[in-house]
């Protein structure tokens, strides 16, 4: 604290030794000039001094400047000289006249002075914020955005270390985002003062900065010093700002100055925005996070609702196609020939196949999306892949193929198992949605280091408002609602999680033939 009063103490009294200067200097001109001036040209000159100095000293200079050349033209210019003794009484008007107008002049100048050098800073700190700000949203990451941020204060402010933190308890703290020295948060008196300042709501060392500097004002944090929280007389520069949204206590912001120099008023402004704004920040994360979470409860909600319907339906229809086929069965009063017998088996087979399909896509789904099935990659041919994929249709889906996979291809570093099942939903899907007697055309090219190999049919396409939606978990178009297709609506979704994985994407859109073409896209080497 010492040390700030003798550099306040020297800084008023610069302003009174430029005063009393110009008022000499002043006097020794106008000695020289006594036998060609009048006495008012004297007057008109020491108000030009006093003018001057208020303008570059300030107001009170200005006064005692006033009241010095008020006493130097007395003595050295009014009649008799070299005494303070007046002897034309009109000369007493002349000095009151000037010395009101003198202490007139130099109260508007010093406060015409005071307002625009506030008004530069001002400017200044403005410009100054709004390139931070600037700076700080180009930044697109959390964690970026709070280093930016700090980087700045030491940018734009006289600091020498800058951290943003929480406390985690009464005894740690947790630094968000630090840069500079910043060694002495890992003292005990700073976590203490921090645990306080954040519990109390109030800035801690702004009250140390000189009264000119008006921290009392009603756009300044309420202060304390560090002393009233440390139960000790100390002499500490460093400034603690509490950032709080909603009477909500979300962090804050510790900076120290360098080592021996204050923080000035100009900077402590800024420090209060950049707190502010720091605040703004952690409190819109907050509510993203409460807004996410909140869209995550309802998304789950809504697929938990979709997947008791889509099991309700996908699986309790095969299911009760079986149990009605095996009472049919086990009546003892009817006998079944060979013939009914086979069909009645081939339902129930067919039953089973999708009562387990369903089980296996809601399986695979939900590994896929704890990312405990990984891929389990190795070289393999996309010709091999696919062949794989389509072996076991049926023999009239079989003959619908259209298979054109140039001899030239690279292999796929990819896992068969996965990319096989995405080739054959993508299959079956073109020769469900399709006519029974039109092809399904499956091709493939080679670009960008990519492998793109498309499943393109002639039926009645997707709509273009459908086309990521059909991704989605349990989403089935409209087509698939008229036409009462079989499926759960994760088929989709199951293959758009696999080519990720893969490092690949999936797209849609309209076939030549009229129909929809599903492709693609798989690095030839991919990730992993």
């Amino acid at each position: 604290m010492s040390t700030i009063k003798t550099k306040y103490f020297y800084k008023i009294l610069e302003g009174y030794i430029v005063a009393a200067i110009s008022v000499i200097l002043a006097t020794g001109g106008l000695w020289l000039l006594k036998h060609i001036l009048e006495k008012a040209h004297m007057g008109l000159v020491y108000l030009l001094v006093v003018a001057s100095v208020a303008g570059i000293a300030g107001t009170r200079p200005a006064l005692f400047s006033a009241v010095l050349a008020f006493f130097s033209w007395n003595f050295f210019f009014l009649l008799p000289i070299f005494t303070l003794t007046i002897h034309d009484q009109r000369d007493w008007l002349l000095l009151i006249v000037f010395l009101v107008i003198g202490i007139m002049t130099g109260q508007i100048t010093g406060r015409m002075r005071s307002r625009e050098a506030d008004a530069i800073a001002r400017e200044q700190d403005t410009n100054a914020l709004y390139r931070a700000i600037v700076s700080i949203n180009a930044q697109t990451r959390p964690e970026t955005i709070l280093r930016e941020l700090v980087e700045q204060v030491l940018i734009n402010t006289n600091a020498l270390g800058c951290a943003i933190c929480s406390v985690k308890d009464k005894d740690n703290i947790n630094i968000l985002a630090g840069v500079g020295d910043i060694k002495m948060l890992e003292g005990e008196e700073t976590v203490k003062i921090v645990c306080q300042s954040m519990k109390q709501g109030k800035a801690v060392g702004i009250s140390s900065v000189p009264a000119f500097s008006s921290p009392g004002d009603t756009f300044w944090p309420v202060s304390i010093s560090h002393s009233s929280l440390l139960s000790e007389d100390v002499s500490r520069f460093d400034v603690f700002l509490p950032m709080y949204a909603a009477d909500k206590a979300l962090g804050l912001m510790y900076v120290i100055p360098m080592e021996d120099r204050f923080f000035s008023e100009s900077d402590l402004r800024l420090l209060v925005a950049f707190a502010g704004n720091a605040a703004n920040f952690l409190e819109r994360q907050r509510l993203m996070e409460e807004t996410g979470r909140a869209e995550t409860l309802r998304e789950t909600e809504r697929l938990k609702s979709v997947l008791f319907s889509s099991i309700s339906h996908n699986l309790k229809t095969p299911l009760a196609s079986l149990n009605a086929t095996l009472s049919s069965l086990r009546q003892k009063d009817v006998t079944w020939d060979e013939e009914t017998l086979q069909e009645q088996l081939a339902f129930m087979a067919e039953d089973l196949k999708r009562v387990t399909e369903n089980i296996e896509k809601l399986l695979d789904l939900a590994k896929l999306e704890s990312g405990s099935w990984k891929p389990d990659r190795e070289w393999f041919e996309l010709r091999e892949i696919i062949s794989t994929a389509v072996r076991r249709l049926p023999e009239n889906q079989y003959r619908r193929l259209n298979i054109d996979i140039p001899d030239d291809l690279p292999l796929l570093w990819v896992d068969t198992v996965q990319i096989s099942q995405v080739i054959r939903h993508l299959v079956e899907n073109a020769l469900d949605y399709s006519d029974p007697s039109s092809p399904v055309m499956i091709g493939a090219d080679f670009q960008d280091n990519n492998i793109r190999f498309q499943v393109e049919d002639t039926g009645p396409g997707i709509l273009l408002n459908e086309r990521e939606l059909i991704f989605r978990k349990f989403y089935r178009g409209h087509v698939a609602r008229e036409k009462s297709v079989r499926g759960t609506g994760l088929g989709l979704s199951i293959c758009l999680e696999i080519v990720q994985a893969h490092g690949g994407n999936i797209s849609v859109e309209d076939s030549t033939h009229g129909g929809a073409r599903f492709l693609v896209s798989l690095p030839v080497k991919g990730e992993g």
